[in-house]
C-alpha cells in the first residue's frame, strides 16, 4: 500500500481558498439561507474585522440644545427665543459589542479525486464557510444551538446581564434587554440592564414598537403594517428599512 502523503500544492491551493474567501467573506452567501446577513451584505455591513476585543459604534440620541431663530441684522430687540447656552450636552454615547470567535477542521482525503483539484479545494473550503454563516444566522435567529426549540437572548458585550460567552448577539436579545426605560409598566422585559454596554434608562430614545391589528380578518393588515413602520422610526436617521415574516 502506498503510503498517504501530503504534499506542498494541495497546502498551497488550501491557504489560498482561505485567504480568498476570508477577505472576500460576502461570496459565500447563499440565495437558500442567511436571510440577515444577505441583508446586512447588500447595505454593505458584511466585512473583514480587524483583531480586536471589542467593536465601538456610535450613537446619536440626542441633537443638543434648540435652535435660536432670529432676523438677520435686526438691532432693536432679542430673538424671540434665545436658546444659546454655556452647558455642555452629551447626544452621542458609544455602544460596545464583543467579538466572538469559532473554529473548525476542513479534513481534506488522503486520496484527492480526479480532475481539476483547484475548483475542488475552492469548493470545500466554500461550503464550510457557508456552514458557517448557515450557524451564525441560527444564532442570531434563535440564540441558540439546539435546532430552534429555546429562545436565549444573548446581549453583545460582557457587561450585560444576558451576555454569554462565546455566543453572539440574539434577536431576543434586541426586544428582551433592550428594550425599553425601568421607570415604564412591564409589557417586554423593562429593566435597567445595560445592552451593548448601553443602559437603556440613560439613553432612553427607543423602544420596541408594538401595534394591535385593528381587524381579526387581517383586512387591514397593509394599514397596520404602514402604521407599525411609521411609529417604529425615530430620530432623523433611524428608520426601519426590511421586514420579515
Amino acid at each position: 500500500m502506498a503510503v498517504p502523503s501530503y504534499n506542498q500544492s494541495l497546502d498551497t491551493m488550501v491557504s489560498t481558498a482561505l485567504e480568498t474567501y476570508s477577505r472576500d467573506p460576502i461570496n459565500a452567501l447563499t440565495d437558500s439561507g442567511e436571510k440577515f446577513l444577505k441583508t446586512a451584505a447588500s447595505m454593505g455591513r458584511v466585512f473583514v474585522v480587524n483583531d480586536a476585543e471589542t467593536v465601538r459604534h456610535p450613537i446619536l440620541y440626542g441633537h443638543g440644545e434648540n435652535s435660536t431663530l432670529y432676523t438677520p441684522d435686526q438691532l432693536d430687540g432679542a430673538p424671540a427665543t434665545n436658546n444659546l447656552g454655556e452647558t455642555a450636552s452629551e447626544i452621542l454615547t458609544q455602544a460596545l459589542f464583543m467579538l466572538q470567535a469559532g473554529t473548525r477542521n476542513i479534513n481534506f482525503p488522503q486520496s484527492q479525486p480526479p480532475g481539476n483539484l483547484i475548483d475542488y479545494v475552492s469548493s470545500v473550503v466554500k461550503a464550510n464557510m457557508m456552514k458557517i454563516f448557515n450557524d451564525e444566522e441560527i444564532l442570531f435567529v434563535v440564540g441558540d444551538t439546539d435546532g430552534g426549540t429555546t429562545f436565549a437572548a444573548n446581549t453583545p458585550m460582557s457587561t450585560d446581564a444576558d451576555y454569554t460567552a462565546g455566543l453572539p448577539m440574539s434577536l431576543a436579545s434586541i426586544y428582551l434587554s433592550s428594550s425599553s426605560p425601568s421607570s415604564l409598566a412591564a409589557g417586554a422585559d423593562t429593566t435597567a440592564e445595560s445592552f451593548a454596554n448601553v443602559k437603556v434608562d440613560d439613553v432612553a430614545k427607543w423602544q420596541p414598537t408594538h401595534i394591535t391589528g385593528g381587524a381579526t380578518d387581517h383586512s387591514t393588515l397593509f394599514a397596520d403594517l404602514q402604521t407599525a413602520i411609521l411609529q417604529a422610526s425615530y430620530s432623523e436617521v433611524e428608520r426601519p428599512t426590511h421586514a420579515y415574516m
